[in-house]
């Protein structure tokens, strides 16, 4: 790449976009690729380019967009999709399919320790929806060598796949309640309503319930039965501590289970345990599953749902970001920037992060394709919210509080673009409008009224208008 005076640079091809502003948007006013002719001196000074730069023969280097691109189709595995036609050297990269974002961190780090490369993405782990929002892939200036490409190739081929999503399977599943007060109706079990809600999210296959009394060969022999009729997962409740009297550790053991873990190191739900018995998974649900929202019990589920492999390796490092604040609005998984937003604009409720809105918008989505925004897929996705809760969202919480909330939120949401309107900043309107729009869709969806019922009011007003003209 050579610097070139514009007076200079005539006959010469452009090695990267202009930009410039015309009828009062920015735009790319010469593109990559352009050969520059006398007639485009003129413009080019009007924008303020003194200077241009070109390609040099034989020069050993890759436009940031031709070396984004390479990284993208060497880093993204089965499940993701990614913009084609890159901006600027940036790429981003979507979930194709809804299930559980995994990726290589070794290869990460090793890509992003190579010259003018940088990758940014979710954390591990993470459960995704169709179309969410993946990470992104930005080459820093506007050329790269070519051997840091290749060496960006070689790492991702050693830690093939680099980023995949693993959609979730429907895992024929079950429930073994145990415990002889609830047997014998002296008290009414509780656990079932909250396991199956957690279970119809994944789309599981539900074998059915079935209570045992605190004796060990029944709840073997439950185990058994269910096993025998194809059960990929059978979740027990009951005591999951050491005291003796607690049946069910004793009973995933005696079966011939191997046992991964009986305890975690995570609050709420420390008394997790977790046993495979031949391909089906065993799960010993904590207590506290009971009445606290969110558990290790939900950090494991959608790994057994994506058929991720657990072992006791995988226990010990979950201490680290294991304990749950148990926060009124989930902001799980918080990232890096939560915190600077919330000290960047003093809110205190409502979502901190992008992961709270869930922006996958399904009916978009074609293979290969970009995934554009629309407003009428946003509501499809919180109008699923309201049908299918999701535990800890931000949408399902408002659902649950109810209308006196949702118009709360609205109103507060009102006078927030107010404010900013009336300070003048553009971005933050922008900000606190998107807020509104979104929670105003929530209305919507709480009082069954469709994107479409609104563009016919829009559109008989307008008729009535052209009418009276």
């Amino acid at each position: 790449m050579k610097k070139v005076r514009i007076e200079d640079a005539v006959g010469q091809t452009l090695c990267h976009d202009i930009t410039g502003i015309s009828g009062g948007k920015k735009g790319v006013m010469f593109s990559r690729g352009h050969i520059i002719r006398p007639e485009d001196i003129t413009r080019l000074m009007d924008i303020g380019k003194n200077h241009i730069f070109t390609w040099e023969p034989d020069a050993d280097e890759v436009h940031e967009d031709d070396a984004a691109l390479a990284a993208a189709r060497a880093v993204c595995g089965s499940g993701i999709i990614y913009d084609e036609k890159p901006s600027e050297g940036k790429i981003l990269m979507y979930a194709k399919t809804r299930g559980l974002f995994r990726l290589n961190g070794k290869a990460l780090r090793e890509i992003n320790s190579i010259g003018d490369y940088t990758i940014a993405c979710l954390p591990d782990m993470i459960d995704v929806a169709k179309g969410s929002k993946l990470g992104g892939i930005r080459i820093v200036p506007l050329v790269t060598k070519r051997g840091n490409v290749d060496a960006v190739l070689d790492a991702a081929k050693a830690g093939r796949p680099v980023f995949t999503v693993q959609p979730y399977k429907k895992l024929k599943s079950c429930v073994i309640i145990t415990g002889s007060e609830v047997y014998y109706g002296r008290i009414e079990d509780k656990f079932e309503p909250i396991i199956r809600k957690k279970l119809d999210y994944f789309g599981a296959e539900y074998l059915g319930a079935v209570k045992c009394p605190d004796d060990l060969d029944m709840i073997m022999k439950a185990i058994d039965d269910f096993k025998a009729k194809g059960a990929e997962l059978i979740l027990l409740t009951g005591g999951m501590s050491v005291d003796p009297d607690d049946l069910t550790p004793s009973a995933i053991r005696s079966c011939g289970a191997s046992l991964i873990t009986q305890g975690m190191p995570m609050q709420p739900g420390n008394m997790l345990t977790i046993a495979y018995l031949g391909e089906t998974v065993l799960i010993g649900v904590p207590g506290a599953s009971m009445h606290s929202p969110v558990t290790s019990l939900d950090v494991f589920l959608p790994r057994v749902f994506a058929g991720v492999p657990i072992t006791t390796d995988d226990i010990p490092g979950l201490g680290e970001g294991g304990f749950c604040s148990v926060c009124e609005i989930c902001t799980h998984p918080r990232c890096y920037f939560g915190l600077g937003r919330d000290a960047g604009t003093g809110k205190k409720d409502g979502p901190v992060c992008q992961t709270e809105a869930e922006p996958h918008f399904s009916e978009d989505i074609r293979s290969g394709d970009s995934v554009p925004f629309t407003l009428s897929g946003l509501y499809g996705v919180i109008a699923d919210r309201k049908t299918n809760r999701k535990p800890g969202s931000y949408t399902t919480y408002l659902f649950e509080k109810g209308i006196d909330k949702i118009l709360k939120k609205i109103g507060e949401e009102s006078a927030e673009v107010i404010i900013a309107g009336k300070a003048g900043g553009k971005p933050e309107t922008i900000y606190e409008i998107a807020d509104l729009i979104y929670h105003t869709m929530v209305l919507m969806a709480e009082m069954g009224i469709r994107p479409d019922d609104i563009m016919k009011e829009l559109e008989s007003r307008h008729g009535k208008r052209q009418n009276e003209e």
